[in-house]
């Protein structure tokens, strides 16, 4: 029972990993989606779900949109931003 789970969580992240790694489009389309992405990347909650819908409504690379909202996202940046700070606790 446990591994037949195992399998189907490692099949699972396979999957997920090609999906987002082998992007079936054009590289305009690419870096129309991220440049969407890092646009509305600013907006702290409906960042990814506006590039979402808006990388669908103008035809754009969808994962690519969401990617890079998440990376700019402001709640994102603050955790980035602690990490990168020297701590006398490190």
């Amino acid at each position: 029972m446990i591994v037949k789970l195992k399998e189907k969580i490692v099949r699972f992240l396979k999957i997920i990993y090609r999906k987002l790694v082998i992007i079936n489009d054009t590289p305009q389309k690419i870096a129309q989606g991220f440049g969407l992405g890092v646009f509305l990347g600013v907006l702290p909650f409906f960042g990814p779900i506006a590039a979402l819908v808006l990388s669908s409504l103008f035809r754009m690379n969808k994962a690519a949109a969401i990617l890079a909202s998440l990376l700019t996202n402001s709640w994102i940046s603050v955790v980035t931003f602690l990490l990168s700070v020297k701590s006398p606790l490190f």
